[in-house]
């Protein structure tokens, strides 16, 4: 059986002569800095610009593919992987090898050999936090999930906290965009909420596995989407499944992958996720509406932190982009157009015009989803709007009565608890129609 060999140790530590002194003539080595060179870096241990960025993307792809199953022993130089990586590794039964001369030996090396400027830097970072190369406690608990997929964090599932959709996203957000063409026989739609919405419907797990067995185990599938996010755990568990599929799997962002959709949208292989050029996808840390007092609030933060850090190393493996730059872009809760998703390495490139239609039908449910967008904008949790909204559309107002705020969550800071008169009256009116 080949043999996954993972190299890890700081810059100038002497990682790519230890594979020189031990790989056989047909091994396949996974060498940034030779990839770089490869692709034209003129400048020894320093890429930038395109070649930096193809060099990444070529080498995340070397990876997978590795992982995927090759015919040859395999050596992988990773300075610095994080844990989420280190636990993939560990399902594929790799062999780790730690090369570490010290901290000052690798310094003077850097000086030696003229390393580029910022090495001294890297280094002095890698001995403040050394990667770990064991097997996470919890992954070890979550075998069953597959090697690279996400895990979900323990203890954020607990009682009194619900993800919800951004208000920004849902107020951005264009329902009618979807595929000019679609041939159903290889397709999936994610269009809408993810999780179930005031319907009783949206895209959930259980629905893409269905289209998953219909289409069959070993074909390729393309997914569309355009989708403001929702329940971020079923976005999980439709990225995880996605990932099982042995076929090629394809997704494409026809209007918006905001949040939990965006995660959906990296279940595609690196040369096959694509954004329109009006399209967006958005990135942000998870959004909930959270019940309890000042002790469960506080353990409910430090779970979200775990859990974004978690989407940070997703979108990390996904872009080639550095951890800081993605917790960033989460914290600002960033849109990112189609050709800048290309440039980022969220994408392997565009879609043209022609594959995105608008459909004119389902008018009233669109009218409902601007409702629904209102009341989520003016802090109403998603439980109570979907409550509302059934209520509506019945016109049998619940025997709980009006709607009750949980908190007062809005776009602006010292929000106070909105009148919803004129907007269930609107409601009604446009419902009416």
């Amino acid at each position: 059986m080949p043999i996954i060999n993972i190299v890890v140790g700081p810059p100038c530590a002497g990682k790519s002569t230890y594979i020189n002194d031990n790989r056989k003539d047909d091994d396949v080595v996974v060498d940034y800095d030779k990839l770089a060179s490869s692709l034209g870096s003129v400048v020894r241990h320093q890429s930038t610009g395109s070649i930096k960025k193809i060099a990444g993307k070529v080498r995340w792809s070397a990876i997978n593919n590795i992982l995927k199953g090759v015919t040859h022993d395999s050596w992988i130089i990773h300075t610095n992987p994080s844990q989420s990586t280190v636990d993939r590794y560990h399902d594929h039964d790799a062999v780790f090898h730690l090369i570490d001369p010290g901290k000052e030996e690798c310094l003077s090396r850097s000086k030696s050999d003229n390393r580029p400027e910022g090495t001294d830097e890297v280094i002095e970072q890698w001995y403040e936090s050394p990667p770990s190369i064991t097997k996470s406690e919890e992954t070890i608990e979550q075998a069953s999930i597959r090697s690279n997929a996400m895990p979900f964090p323990k203890s954020f599932s607990q009682s009194g906290v619900r993800c919800d959709i951004s208000p920004r996203a849902q107020e951005l957000w264009n329902p009618a965009i979807q595929a000019a063409v679609e041939n159903t026989e290889s397709t999936i739609t994610v269009y809408g909420i993810i999780g179930e919405d005031w319907y009783g419907e949206g895209v959930t797990l259980k629905r893409i596995d269905a289209a998953l067995r219909s289409i069959g185990a070993d074909k390729d599938v393309t997914v569309y989407i355009n989708s403001p996010g929702g329940d971020m755990f079923e976005g999980i568990a439709i990225y995880n499944r996605l990932l099982e599929h042995k076929g090629k799997v394809t997704t494409k962002v026809l209007g918006l992958a905001a949040s939990a959709a965006s995660v959906i949208y990296m279940a595609g292989a690196a040369d096959a996720r694509f954004v329109a050029s009006s399209a967006f996808l958005m990135i942000h840390n998870c959004w909930v509406f959270a019940i309890g007092n000042r002790h469960a609030l506080r353990n409910i933060a430090d779970d979200m932190e775990e859990f974004d850090a978690a989407m940070v190393d997703l979108y990390v493996e996904g872009s080639g982009q550095s951890e800081k730059a993605i917790a960033t872009m989460m914290d600002e809760e960033t849109f990112i157009r189609g050709k800048k998703a290309v440039e980022l390495g969220f994408a392997a490139g565009t879609l043209s015009a022609a594959e995105i239609g608008e459909s004119t039908d389902n008018t009233s449910a669109n009218s409902l989803r601007k409702v629904d967008a209102a009341m989520a904008k003016a802090g109403v949790p998603r439980s109570e709007r979907r409550q509302l909204l059934q209520d509506l559309k019945s016109s049998t107002p619940s025997a709980a009565g009006g709607i009750t705020l949980n908190a007062d969550v809005s776009d602006t800071q010292n929000a106070v608890a909105p009148d919803l008169t004129a907007l269930i009256n609107a409601s009604n009116t446009i419902l009416s129609k």
